[in-house]
């Protein structure tokens, strides 16, 4: 009896199997590594935070009364720290509660006073020359509305409250700089009308310049803003005669803004429990209990550099509510957390969680970030590969030919590369991100005119920021395509050639062509599903142009035009010619 050769399979079903297992084990790995490009890791910010372990609560108890006696204590500003603990729900915000001020007038308040002002002025004496040219600008026809935000500036400067800022003030209050001292007092105005003297001189103090304040007064205003009238029950609707005049009832407010409710009596002056237009005009703001603003004055002053103080206002125009989320994620875990992600000016991910277990490695990515992305990239890379190893174990093929070898291999290459482009987009949620404007820019419309020209006070650039973010998301998705489109033209290639080295007769060949005309139709499909995905994505607002959607249905015809006019209609047209010869024997 004859003996057959030893068989491999079992060696080869458990290289397969080995290849298998380390390759899920390092795209797990690689997956749940936190670092990620463009994006902090939840892991990273909380281990951020030991660099400078103090939470919010004793932040705003060291600044209502500090503890060695040596700081400047401000309870009025640690009222408003207090404010932003009950909003992120931090403990130990009734112990800071007992320590700060009652509630104090807003600053533009007194100052609308006319007896106020004057003992105002009082108070100053013979100012410096510095607040005399603050003063001066009093005189300004143009200026004359802002009398009350100009003494309040003139008071801060002379108890010397208006920081690094106060230089660039004087300056274009000396070269009367109009549309830059205009801006400037109605951004002060507009703060003046959230908070007292106190509070206020607490935030100047750390502004760097003039165009961070007028940034952190957009950022105000947009937090603080009543939402429009109209808006409100059913006062969008045509009224029934012309008489009738639209109105807020309490239940209505208390359907569309339960939060605002407990204020009605506050916003009803006249006492008829109907709010009208004039008295809801007249409000002015959301209450500061209601809104971000709270947080977002604590973050400022708790950076506690005007460098840092800036970076966190920065932060916030940049990526806007989203960032306020962020923000508050950060300033639950403590100081460390907060400066670490401003001065980062990254969105905190969406994938992953600030699990203990991830501590060494969250410290790992903190220390070296680009490292850490890479090392993450490489994981994820060798994984994938090792996977597709195992299918090429667990398939062996036998080809004939040096020609399909040849092709063979540019296809792995290229189920390689897709694969890569998929564990990317996967790995990476950056790339799966809206692409989406700050709310916050829709307020830095007006120009603001400085001493020097500053390009960062051009609006555009936050909407260039978001185009480059849209075409390296099209980028990606057209390269992903592209790469599947020249799959699909290889295998085209490899299955021509296959059926035209077969062993069967030029009629069974053609035959066998026929039969795969949809495999040879195959690109145009792909490029019709990159179109239905790109304009679907457009709808879920990840992308904003539809680049690679149209280049996808390009790239789909192009690559069946090229497979069968150039190929197939080459292949048939030499089979045709071959059952030719033979009926002609």
């Amino acid at each position: 009896m004859e003996k057959l050769p030893p068989t491999s399979e079992a060696p080869t079903a458990g290289l397969a199997v080995i290849h298998g297992a380390l390759g899920l084990l390092l795209l797990g790995v690689g997956f749940f590594f936190p670092a990620h490009w463009g994006l902090q890791h939840p892991a990273v910010v909380k281990q951020s935070a030991m660099a400078t372990p103090e939470n919010l609560v004793d932040f705003g108890k060291n600044m209502a009364a500090p503890a060695d006696n040596k700081g400047k204590s401000n309870p009025h500003a640690a009222r408003m720290v207090w404010l932003a603990a009950s909003r992120l729900d931090l403990l130990q915000t009734d112990e800071l509660k007992q320590k700060i001020k009652p509630e104090n007038p807003q600053a533009i308040r007194r100052f609308l006073d006319p007896d106020y002002r004057e003992t105002v002025r009082l108070a100053l004496g013979d100012p410096s020359k510095e607040v005399r040219d603050i003063l001066n600008t009093r005189k300004l026809k143009e200026l004359q509305n802002h009398e009350p935000a100009i003494l309040l500036t003139s008071w801060l400067h002379h108890n010397h409250m208006l920081g690094p800022m106060a230089k660039e003030l004087v300056a274009m209050s000396r070269s009367q700089n109009l549309p830059g001292l205009k801006q400037f007092y109605l951004s002060m105005g507009i703060l003046a009308d959230l908070m007292d003297e106190y509070q206020l001189m607490q935030i100047t103090d750390l502004m760097p310049d003039v165009e961070t304040l007028t940034r952190f007064s957009h950022i105000a205003m947009v937090q603080t803003m009543l939402p429009p009238f109209h808006s409100i029950g059913n006062n969008g609707d045509p009224l029934p005669t012309d008489n009738d005049k639209p109105i807020i009832e309490s239940d209505e407010l208390k359907t569309d803004l339960p939060d605002l409710h407990e204020y009605f009596t506050d916003i009803d002056t006249d006492g008829n429990k109907k709010i009208n237009l004039k008295e809801w005009v007249n409000y002015g703001h959301l209450p500061l209990k209601t809104t971000d603003f709270p947080v977002t004055y604590s973050a400022t002053l708790w950076a506690g550099t005007p460098t840092r103080a800036k970076q966190a206002v920065d932060y916030l125009m940049k990526h806007g509510r989203a960032g306020d989320r962020d923000l508050h994620q950060a300033m639950k875990h403590g100081k460390g957390a907060l400066l670490h992600l401003a001065a980062s000016g990254e969105r905190i991910s969406p994938h992953g969680n600030s699990d203990t277990t991830l501590s060494a490695m969250a410290s790992f990515s903190l220390k070296y970030p680009r490292l850490a992305g890479t090392i993450r990239l490489l994981l994820m890379i060798l994984g994938g590969a090792l996977l597709l190893r195992l299918f090429t174990l667990l398939k062996p093929i036998t080809l004939s030919t040096e020609r399909q070898v040849i092709m063979h291999r540019w296809q792995r290459r290229a189920s390689a590369c897709a694969l890569l482009i998929l564990l990317v987009i996967v790995g990476e949620p950056i790339l799966l991100q809206s692409a989406v404007s700050s709310e916050y820019e829709v307020a830095v419309k007006l120009p603001i005119a400085t001493n020097n020209l500053n390009t960062e006070n051009n609006p555009m650039l936050a909407q260039a920021a978001s185009n480059n973010s849209d075409l390296l998301a099209n980028g990606i998705m057209i390269a992903l395509f592209a790469i599947i489109q020249v799959w699909v033209y290889l295998k085209c290639i490899s299955t021509m050639d296959e059926i035209s080295s077969g062993p069967t007769s030029p009629e069974q060949k053609l035959r066998l062509l026929e039969n795969e005309d949809n495999l040879f139709d195959l690109g145009l499909y792909i490029g019709i599903a990159g179109t239905a995905l790109g304009l679907g994505l457009i709808m879920l607002g990840v992308f904003t142009k539809p680049y690679a959607a149209y280049v996808s249905n390009i790239m789909g015809i192009a690559c069946v035009a090229l497979v069968k006019i150039k190929h197939l209609r080459n292949t048939r047209q030499e089979l045709l010619e071959e059952v030719n010869q033979a009926n002609s024997r």
